[in-house]
């Protein structure tokens, strides 16, 4: 079923959707173990580098630390980033322009928000928050500019809250502390800049979302039919929308909401099941997939709407309580990676965290099967930039494309794509260089994009 409602909260239209079941278990998926022992993986989380190159973060029980795997064409590399007392619950990882890693988690032993981040040489490591109770749900973003963002909840108060980096020290904030709010808490930039954090209401059992402009946030209540908010997990496409996977605890199944740019659409997916934890992520289409423990049949599931209907399908069903939490992250050529925990026995204690992998290519033929690409340049984002421009653009067909750059004056002063590219859903990255690798001053700039006949230009202005 499939619902819009409008910002005051009233529903619009419902629609009837069909959901089509992909049955067969590990079909195009490859799965490998990370790690295994005693309570290993029960918090993880997964971030992709622009090489494609998947990065985890994750607890490790026996130990109480703070794990990081990253791998390489051959083998995983596991390190112990974190082991000074009872940490690494709660983690969730981001990763900068350079693809190092950023980490958030709880220091259990005295409740406090860390942080870990891998310079290139080492890992520095501090405290973020040391107020009373606070942790839970960490949730991490890095900025264009590689300052991390950190959504959390705080059970001293109930509340949310918002830390990030100003000139070398932590600033925090509290985002809404209207009633017992901010568990699954889950944080995204819109344009590389503007934080966005999904979480929940208990005193209502709404879903809401919060965003920082200017300094200021606003919270708007975005589900309250039944008891919803639960596992929220956020991420926003390139036109900048935000889009919320979560779950109820009187409903089966994984709702999404989608804003429309005046209205949210409420679909819910695979209904009936019985849903734990769920992550979201968006493909280069702006296709929405979702992945999650489904408790009822034991199965690590994949929803993913191809542009016509949902598509359902089983990831992994191996052991006694399969992705007991998980943790899905596309990368720039639409591969899909999935980490996640599965216990071995029932009594919660062996473990193992695993990861599963597949290339676009079953899911994204019947999604291109039923959309004709077209000639178009999208809006670079974000805009105004100051670090990079990201530049979307579309081929109808393969062949010869460029992207140059001139100032106000008409002059080419760059090109920002110079080559042949097969049809499709392209993006690339403009740094405000020239073509000689010397920053430009701040300004307009035009970008023009040609392909055969097709000639199209945008605008962007970068600010430093």
């Amino acid at each position: 079923m499939m619902i819009a409602r409008n910002r005051a909260g009233g529903a619009c239209i419902t629609i009837a959707l069909g959901v089509i079941l992909v049955p067969s278990v590990l079909v195009g998926w490859q799965v490998e173990t990370i790690d295994a022992g005693i309570v290993i993986g029960q918090y993880c989380d997964i971030a992709v580098d622009d090489s494609c190159r998947p990065h985890v973060s994750y607890y490790r029980g026996a130990e109480e630390d703070l794990g990081y795997a990253t791998r390489t064409s051959t083998q995983w590399l596991l390190t112990n980033v974190d082991s000074d007392g009872r940490v690494g619950k709660h983690t969730s990882i981001g990763l900068d322009k350079q693809g190092h890693p950023h980490i958030s988690y709880l220091d259990h032993s005295s409740y406090d928000v860390k942080y870990a981040h891998w310079t290139g040489t080492l890992w520095n490591i501090e405290k973020v928050d040391s107020s009373p109770g606070v942790g839970y749900y960490t949730s991490i973003a890095i900025d264009d500019s590689g300052k991390p963002h950190i959504a959390y909840h705080a059970i001293s108060g109930s509340n949310l809250k918002y830390a990030t980096l100003d000139d070398g020290a932590w600033v925090v904030e509290v985002v809404d502390s209207a009633g017992d709010v901010g568990t699954h808490s889950s944080l995204c930039l819109q344009f590389g800049s503007v934080p966005y954090v999904s979480y929940r209401d208990g005193t209502w059992d709404d879903l809401k979302l919060a965003r920082r402009d200017a300094g200021v946030w606003s919270a708007e209540r975005v589900d309250s039919i039944g008891d919803v908010g639960s596992g929220t997990s956020i991420a926003i496409d390139s036109n900048g929308n935000p889009q919320i996977a979560y779950r109820g605890l009187d409903f089966g199944g994984v709702r999404l909401a989608k804003w429309l740019g005046s209205e949210w659409q409420i679909t819910n997916i695979d209904e009936p099941a019985t849903v734990g934890q769920l992550s979201l992520a968006l493909d280069s289409y702006g296709y929405a997939h979702v992945v999650y423990r489904d408790i009822a049949q034991e199965l690590l599931k994949h929803a993913y709407w191809n542009g016509i209907s949902w598509q359902v399908e089983a990831i992994d069903g191996v052991g006694q309580y399969v992705a007991y939490y998980n943790s899905v992250a596309i990368d720039r050529k639409d591969n899909i990676h999935v980490v996640y925990c599965s216990f071995l026995d029932t009594l919660y204690v062996d473990s193992e965290i695993k990861y599963a992998m597949r290339d676009p290519t079953a899911v994204l033929e019947r999604t291109a099967s039923h959309r004709a690409f077209v000639y178009k340049l999208y809006q670079s984002s974000p805009n105004p930039f100051s670090n990079w421009a990201r530049i979307r653009f579309e081929l109808a067909d393969a062949g010869e494309v460029t992207i140059k750059v001139y100032d106000l004056a008409g002059r080419q002063v760059g090109v920002a794509v110079n080559k042949r590219l097969n049809a499709g859903v392209h993006e690339t990255r403009w740094d405000g260089t020239n073509s000689s690798g010397q920053p430009l001053p701040n300004g307009v700039y035009f970008l023009q994009m040609k392909s055969g006949e097709y000639l199209s230009t945008g605008k962007a202005l970068l600010i430093r």
